[in-house]
């Protein structure tokens, strides 16, 4: 009975979360790096490719990025030039005087600079991968429907459905970088809490078969206590694979770590929670 008590904490958790991160992905949508997002680039070229006048312009221009507190995400050498990414559009005359700048620095050489914008090159698929989803969900649903009833196949659905609403609602709400994963990692939560709960409905049912008078709170309390050591390990095996990922340091990696790390905390935490809420909501008492 304790353990239904703490069923009430997780729906206040569940909703302030779900409101919030909704609210900030309606308002500013997903965080994405520079890669994943609209951002500009700044080119810087030679007429003549000559390493010395090179090294020149690489020397000039960092310095006048430096003093015009203008941010460089990356960069990128070209055989008679130098690309800068940044991740804010700079006035053209900024451009202009960059180019003077590094003409009156060199000694007969050619130096032109220009502006770009880029759009994101990450093509999101949203209706694909929710169809794909939905199906999966329906064709689980009606299994669990035949083999479980109608109480572990809403619970098992259910639970799947919250993962991957928190999961979205989470990514916004920590700004996390989301492309280029976040098509997949929602579904990957869904999926993560659907077979923990599917594990649970099946401790029920065992549960069930060995007596004629139930009650259905003590028998969720009583597959919780039993199933709590899975969940735990479930819940360390995801966080080892996130920081396992986010130990190569990079920047894709760290991103794929931190939203593996939310995955597992969401799945497992709705699975453990919702299922049983909802199997004895439905369930009746024996």
């Amino acid at each position: 009975m304790k353990f239904m008590a703490k069923t009430k904490l997780f729906i206040v958790l569940t909703l302030i979360v779900l409101v919030a991160g909704m609210a900030v992905f309606g308002f500013l949508g997903f965080n994405n790096s520079v890669d994943y997002s609209k951002s500009y680039e700044i080119h810087v070229k030679l007429e003549q490719n000559i390493d010395a006048d090179k090294e020149t312009m690489k020397t000039t221009a960092d310095k006048f990025f430096a003093d015009k507190d203008i941010k460089i995400v990356a960069s990128q050498s070209e055989e008679t030039g130098i690309i800068y990414k940044i991740a804010n559009e700079q006035p053209a005359e900024k451009v202009a005087e960059l180019q003077d700048l590094i003409n009156n620095e060199l000694n007969g050489n050619k130096a032109s600079a220009s502006i770009n914008v880029v759009d994101a090159n990450y093509n999101i698929q949203p209706l694909n991968v929710i169809i794909a989803y939905a199906v999966s969900v329906l064709v689980m649903f009606i299994y669990m429907l035949i083999m479980n009833k109608l109480a572990s196949a809403i619970a098992v659905a259910c639970s799947s459905i919250l993962s991957v609403l928190l999961t979205v609602a989470l990514v916004a709400l920590t700004r996390i970088p989301a492309a280029p994963y976040v098509q997949f990692m929602p579904i990957l939560a869904g999926v993560l809490s659907a077979v923990l709960s599917v594990v649970t409905v099946g401790g029920y049912r065992e549960q069930l078969k060995s007596v004629e008078k139930y009650s259905v709170s003590e028998i969720a309390s009583k597959v919780a206590v039993a199933d709590k050591k899975k969940y735990v390990f479930a819940l360390i095996v995801t966080l080892v694979a996130a920081i396992a990922v986010a130990a190569f340091m990079t920047p894709y990696m760290l991103v794929l770590g931190g939203q593996i790390a939310i995955v597992g905390i969401v799945a497992i935490t709705v699975a453990y929670y919702l299922t049983p809420l909802l199997w004895t909501a439905i369930k009746k008492n024996k």
